[in-house]
């Protein structure tokens, strides 16, 4: 299937190289190449096929954030605007992790940017933010997720 196929909404916002570097400068890191591949494809978007299964359980992913123009996420919120607020305004999250999508409570998908485990998911709730309690390993990385999707 053609990989944009498989999101029922992306933005109307286009991600250009420039736009990554841009973010990535930002953060002081690069992100991982299957999440860039990604916003450079669809930025962002509502996958049709919402589930993804691992060791900890079933998720449910419900949008996937664009880079920047919160107009694909059900909640309109953006990967930027996300980092800005919960890891730099209310440091609720390590700047080591990239919010990159949620599930239908609010709760984070976020990509580890440290280089002992670069690229790969975590699965954070609302609590454990709050709570700074371990966060849990969903995924090696952002294909697995997408991949795994059913």
């Amino acid at each position: 299937m053609d990989y944009v196929k498989q999101f029922k909404r992306n933005s109307r916002f286009a991600v250009s190289n420039s736009d990554v570097q841009k973010l990535e400068d930002r953060i002081g890191v690069k992100l991982p190449e299957d999440l860039t591949s990604h916003y450079l494809k669809v930025n962002g978007g509502i996958p049709i096929k919402q589930l993804f299964e691992s060791e900890e359980g079933e998720f449910f992913i419900h949008g996937i954030m664009p880079l920047r123009g919160g107009d694909c996420h059900p909640s309109d919120i953006s990967l930027e605007g996300t980092y800005q607020d919960l890891v730099m305004t209310r440091k609720v999250l390590r700047k080591s992790l990239l919010p990159f999508a949620s599930d239908e409570g609010g709760n984070m998908f976020c990509c580890s940017l440290r280089k002992r485990d670069f690229g790969h998911v975590y699965f954070v709730t609302n609590e454990e933010m709050l709570s700074g309690e371990r966060f849990r390993l969903v995924a090696k990385s952002f294909k697995c997720i997408i991949d795994g999707l059913h």
